[in-house]
């Protein structure tokens, strides 16, 4: 019996402190995209021996310059 009425006390507590709190405001401010990357591969562009990455933009509907990472 005592079990019962424990368990009949502590669980509507558990509903209360189990709620999650998350902030109305996002913790990130978005900005305008300029690029959009639609692809990317490893090759080596400048022929050191490393591999670079490079990122392709844009789409057949807006050109945008590709992008190499090295």
């Amino acid at each position: 019996m005592k079990t019962i009425f424990l368990a009949l006390l502590i669980f509507p507590l558990i509903k209360i402190y189990s709620q999650v709190p998350f902030n109305s405001t996002p913790d990130w401010i978005s900005t305008d995209v300029t690029s959009v990357s639609t692809g990317g591969a490893f090759a080596d562009i400048n022929q050191d021996g490393w591999l670079d990455f490079v990122v392709a933009n844009g789409n057949d509907i807006q050109r945008q310059k590709l992008v190499v990472y090295y």
